[in-house]
């Protein structure tokens, strides 16, 4: 299952699947968390529901 994380510092998300940074329809990080669920759906992918945060901003 993929995980959503919240880079809070550089203010990006990412995807990790299975700790690896996961790159979907080509980009690597977005700058909102519906665009990565967004593009989530468009693939036919899930993720767990909570957002995990790193960082302090």
């Amino acid at each position: 299952m993929m995980r959503i994380v919240n880079m809070k510092r550089s203010g990006v998300f990412v995807v990790l699947n299975g700790g690896a940074l996961t790159a979907i329809d080509g980009r690597s990080h977005w700058g909102a968390l519906e665009d990565v669920r967004s593009a989530l759906r468009r693939n036919g992918l899930s993720a767990v529901e909570r957002v995990l945060e790193i960082g302090a901003r």
